[in-house]
């Protein structure tokens, strides 16, 4: 099928891109009609890049471009035929220059989009029915086609707008546009539609985020026009509401009016399948795709187009409340995505740079907790979970952050002593945000209340600079907002977040569960935040939660137990000067607390994690067991016994091991009355197995702390050399058996790791001997 150039007319090529698809054929077909399609692209490119002056010529004398046109008109009810023409077309306008003086194809080329828009854009594929009126319903033209007419579009105003072709966007708009709102839906209206909006999406993807290095100035210049900029021989700035960019938020405006009702009013249609459904149901993803272009566009349209308008914020506000119901398991409706995209528009438009104190006033003027909490009102639910679908609910806390950290971070400067903002402004927009803050921090789903976990850390840094105003001697009572006054709470909520939920399995390479303990570790740095700027408070809040626990803690429930424990393990964390645990062993009332702990009956408690934490907890704060030896039996006989070295669960084996030799080496010389006891238990681990084992790496950490016991805790040298020659005997005679053995030499690799481990067991054991005496040699 590898025809010359002049035979490529659009038959040929129609036929190609047929066979190239389609896996009937034969191989050498398909290899074929590939080759013929790789051609035409190359002409193309070579074509657009020469600017008409190369000599390959398409079909009839014409261009190679023209060849691709002439084949997008004549083929235009074919999706496959469509795309790759589009797709060519859009190789070469980005293959061009800003220098390219090929002004008059990109004329043709817009001039046959623009002019065969309906006939390109609302391919069927062959298939579907036709409504009632003989039009294709425009679900059944696939939306990727409409995005490539609206990147071909974009990339002609970045070529073109401004220099040859100033009526970009009045030609768009007149084109695509009805330009009245319509009694009934009009399939073919709604093409047209779309394909304004991709090319929207499209100009913010290739002019305003992302242009190529040589586009820089020229993006820079069409930005600037469309905002109303005129350049300094037209004269003076155009008003933002007449501009073209007043024009673009305006149609998007309309838009969003014209379907957001339709959404309320086909909610839970029974008739799906039919034409009016096809056509409703599009109807739906208009009113989103709107309001997406909506938002790319507020980060740099003049603010006032959207904040200045009333009508404007209103309609962003109403579509903020259209949030259908359902957690993360239900797919989100169009009504859910679409107040998703509201959020986002209010979240870029909150989020554009500018000086503090413009941000608080943009704050005020947009009235953002105010609106929010209206909308809380007329039903979009913050407290309880999927009543409002969690999408909608993750971007308003999403929001709620965003807006708070600008606002803290203006308060900060408040604080630090700067006059430019309106305190009195700002300390009101802050009690709002505390009111609508604690009910997202509080909600039971870890993508809402991790959303808002950030703002309570920059709560906790405005807290420490709140303590230095005091601490300077200016204090804070004269102030009208404070953290103080929201720590309790703050702590509160925290820590209720900080249980696990009840199913919990503790299986941390489950991807669920490692989310929840993602989740947990930012309240811990939350939590050590809080009590680096406030420790007595957090301390009082400790111990307030510790004495509401359930006695005894053996059966205290294992999610409160948890939290409260982790509360008394990571304290130190936050507590300086550093070390922590040097400062925080000082404190009575805290070691009061762990005296209390380590009495209690926790290691009969029956969860593996709530023993784990405890180990961990008693190897951290080790001086209280230096000081007071007596606390020693319960825990060294826990970690020794059912509850640690031969409970049923490998993990807790593993770590109980660990946690033994760190405690051994944290606190070898207080230990001397009970090496004798725990070498000989460790040994008979190791000579009788029980049901679960011990695996050869963590026996590794026991023969260490065998080692510490024996070298470090005091113990006379004769006794040493018993019990080292009861430990190692066995090591030194298994290596003189292999050494011995004739099979060795057959299986290197099974006797070799049986070597390496009876060698690497001495190796550790001897850690516990700096320098031995002659008898211990």
């Amino acid at each position: 099928m590898n025809v010359p150039q002049q035979m490529m007319s659009p038959d040929v090529l129609v036929r190609a891109i047929h066979v190239a698809s389609d896996p009937m054929v034969s191989h050498q077909a398909r290899v074929e009609a590939s080759q013929v399609l790789n051609q035409v692209r190359s002409m193309a490119l070579t074509d657009a890049t020469s600017g008409g002056s190369a000599n390959d010529n398409g079909v009839g004398g014409m261009r190679p471009i023209e060849t691709v046109l002439n084949l997008l008109i004549s083929a235009s009810s074919d999706e496959r035929v469509v795309f790759f023409a589009l797709t060519i077309l859009q190789a070469c306008l980005e293959a061009q220059s800003p220098s390219s003086a090929d002004v008059q194809i990109r004329f043709e080329i817009r001039q046959v989009l623009l002019g065969n828009v309906l006939g390109i854009a609302a391919v069927s594929g062959g298939g579907g029915a036709a409504l009632t009126n003989g039009e294709v319903p425009p679900s059944l033209a696939p939306s990727y086609v409409k995005t490539k007419i609206g990147v071909c579009m974009a990339l002609l105003v970045r070529a073109d707008f401004v220099s040859s072709w100033n009526t970009a966007f009045d030609d768009l708009m007149s084109h695509l546009l009805s330009g009245q709102q319509k009694p009934q839906l009009k399939s073919m209206d709604m093409v047209r539609e779309e394909v304004y909006l991709r090319t929207l999406e499209a100009i913010c993807d290739e002019i305003v985020d992302s242009p190529g290095a040589s586009w820089v100035d020229q993006c820079h210049q069409i930005k600037d026009v469309v905002r109303g900029y005129r350049l300094a021989a037209d004269g003076g700035n155009i008003a933002p509401s007449t501009s073209i960019s007043g024009r673009i938020v305006a149609s998007l405006t309309s838009l969003i009016n014209q379907y957001r009702p339709l959404m309320t009013e086909t909610a839970g249609r029974s008739d799906a399948g039919n034409g009016s459904d096809v056509l409703h149901r599009h109807a739906d993803q208009m009113a989103v795709l709107s309001m997406s272009v909506l938002k790319r566009h507020a980060p740099w349209v003049d603010l006032s187009l959207v904040v200045g308008d009333e009508a404007v914020l209103a309609l962003l506000f109403l579509c903020v409340a259209a949030a259908g119901v359902g957690g993360d398991d239900v797919d989100a409706t169009p009504r859910t995505d679409l107040s998703v995209q509201a959020i986002h528009c209010l979240s870029e438009v909150v989020g554009r740079g500018m000086e503090s104190s413009q941000k608080v006033a943009l704050v005020a003027q947009i009235d953002v907790y105010r609106r929010l909490h209206e909308t809380v009102q007329a039903g979009f639910n913050i407290s309880t979970v999927d009543v409002t679908h969690v999408d909608a609910v993750i971007a308003v806390a999403e929001l709620i952050d965003k807006v708070g950290q600008e606002l803290l971070s203006a308060w900060e400067e408040h604080l630090a002593g700067s006059n430019e903002t309106d305190v009195n402004t700002l300390a009101t927009l802050l009690l709002q945000m505390m009111s609508i803050f604690f009910p997202c921090y509080a909600y039971d789903d870890i993508d809402v209340a991790g959303a808002v976990v950030p703002l309570a850390l920059r709560l906790a840094v405005t807290l420490g600079k709140e303590t230095d105003l005091v601490a300077r001697g200016n204090g804070s009572s004269a102030l009208a907002f404070t953290v103080l006054e929201h720590l309790p709470q703050l702590l509160i909520i925290m820590y209720q977040q900080m249980k696990y939920p009840e199913d919990y399995d503790f299986d941390f390479e489950d991807d669920e569960e490692a989310e929840e303990e993602q989740y947990r570790a930012a309240l811990r740095k939350l939590y050590q935040a809080i009590v680096r700027v406030a420790p007595e408070i957090s301390l009082q809040f400790l111990c307030s939660i510790l004495s509401g626990i359930a006695s005894p803690l053996s059966t205290a429930p294992t999610r409160d137990l948890e939290a409260s424990l982790r509360l008394v393990y990571h304290y130190c964390e936050g507590i300086r000067p550093p070390p922590g645990l040097k400062t925080v062993m000082k404190n009575d009332t805290f070691r009061d607390v762990l005296t209390a702990i380590h009495k209690s009956d926790i290691t009969s408690h029956p969860h593996r994690e709530i023993l784990m934490l405890y180990y961990d907890l008693s190897v951290r704060y080790y001086p209280i067991l230096r000081d007071s030896p007596v606390l020693l039996p319960p825990i060294l006989g826990s970690l020794s016994g059912t509850s640690g070295l031969q409970h049923p669960h490998p993990r807790m084996r593993s770590r109980a091991c660990y946690l033994l030799l760190k405690l051994i080496k944290s606190i070898p010389t207080v230990l001397r009355e009970y090496a004798e006891t725990a070498v000989n238990g460790i040994q008979s681990l190791f000579s009788n197995p029980t049901a679960f084992p011990i695996e050869p790496d963590d026996k590794l950490y026991l023969f260490e702390a065998i080692g510490i016991l024996l070298g470090k805790t005091g113990m006379e040298a004769s006794e040493q050399q018993g019990y080292l020659t009861a430990v190692m005997t066995p090591h030194v005679r298994f290596i003189e058996e292999i050494l011995a053995s004739p099979d060795a030499k057959q299986d290197p690799e099974t006797f070799g790791a049986a070597l390496a481990a009876s060698i690497s067991a001495i190796a550790f054991l001897s850690k516990g001997f700096k320098n031995p005496c002659q008898e211990v040699q």
